[in-house]
């Protein structure tokens, strides 16, 4: 009943009725004595009267349903328009094909880096041209005073990086990187900032592909060792567990980067009883200059501030532009304001979203 007074079947007869009741009207009001002779009107000059009015009642009620029911045809098109055009950028923006990149920084006191860092030192020493051959080692940081280098970038390609079974990788090898996506919803009756909602997590292992470009960044001045992880590929398997077809499902939205360890590897190749306590400095875990890149030409770079939820320090990105708006999906100088990482914070940290960030 209801589609058919909305139909436009129905606004047709309204308006058919209506012009024939105005036309009947009308020919009464000239075919009959509308007024008797003192001046007041006769029977069908009242029938006559009420007849106009009603019927011009119903033209004005005709007018209001025709914009009203333009209204809500337009904005029938417009939502199918809408929806056509998500389903075209959806298949434009699939969330799969998708490749990490991220530094990693570790306790400086983990199972095997001071024998590396004095290998490493010695080879600085023992070789003045080492910066002259980058495929050895890459001179990066100079001294201001001089052009002393104080800063070394040792590609895993170099004789100088680590041995897969040492025990320096050995020992961080068990680290990787959980990503956590949220989108913002529509801020509630009541309330003037969205809320995010968990729509699920993936993960990228440090140590799972030895064919990517990596390498460790050694500070000679500061003594300080990271791990800098290039263009590692999430297997689409595992991007296929958020239940994510594309990343307009969730833009505008946010992403969560925190780094976790698990000693299931280290100690599957040291089955000392020792092992776990050894491998508890290996937990403390930094991770930074993350950015996801994609088979087509869009990136997500996060921001290095990040954000600060309940004492904890999140690497965090907020996806707040248009899919289409540019090549970065985020942008890490936008200011954010108060209110905005504090419901973000609220949604880190809610234990009942399904997934509670690891514990570092």
């Amino acid at each position: 009943m209801t589609e058919f007074l909305t139909s436009e079947t129905f606004g047709f007869l309204l308006k058919l009725f209506v012009g024939l009741a105005t036309a009947a009207f009308g020919i009464l009001g000239i075919g009959t004595e509308t007024r008797d002779k003192q001046g007041k009107l006769t029977r069908n000059g009242w029938i006559a009267l009420v007849g106009i009015v009603v019927a011009g009642i119903f033209a004005i009620g005709t007018s209001v349903y025709e914009f009203a029911s333009g209204q809500q045809k337009a904005a029938e098109d417009r939502s199918k328009s809408e929806q056509l055009l998500r389903s075209v950028r959806r298949g434009i923006y699939p969330f799969k094909g998708m490749t990490v990149s991220y530094t990693l920084d570790f306790d400086q006191e983990i199972p095997g880096i001071a024998e590396y860092k004095s290998k490493l030192r010695r080879a600085i020493a023992d070789n003045k041209e080492n910066c002259k051959n980058e495929e050895f080692l890459r001179c990066e940081v100079f001294d201001n005073h001089s052009i002393k280098p104080i800063g070394y970038a040792i590609p895993s390609t170099s004789p100088l990086f680590p041995k897969k079974q040492s025990e320096f990788i050995t020992s961080i090898r068990g680290a990787f990187v959980t990503f956590e996506i949220y989108r913002r919803s529509p801020a509630k009756e009541g309330t003037k900032v969205d809320s995010y909602n968990f729509l699920g997590q993936f993960m990228s292992g440090v140590w799972t592909n030895w064919k990517v470009e990596w390498w460790l960044s050694y500070d000679l001045r500061s003594d300080h060792i990271t791990a800098s992880v290039g263009r590692v590929e999430v297997p689409d398997e595992e991007l296929a567990g958020t239940k994510l077809y594309s990343l307009v499902d969730f833009v505008p939205g946010l992403m969560v980067a925190s780094p976790s360890f698990s000693n299931d590897f280290a100690c599957s190749l040291d089955k000392t009883a020792a092992c776990e306590s050894r491998m508890s400095t290996a937990r403390h875990l930094t991770v930074r200059n993350v950015q996801l890149g994609f088979r087509y030409p869009k990136y997500i770079a996060f921001d290095p501030k990040g954000i600060d939820c309940s004492g904890k320090h999140f690497e965090t990105i907020f996806l707040l532009k248009d899919v289409d708006s540019g090549s970065n999906l985020g942008d890490p100088e936008e200011v954010i304001p108060a209110d905005e990482k504090t419901k973000a914070c609220e949604a880190i940290t809610n234990p009942e979203k399904g997934f509670k960030a690891p514990e570092i």
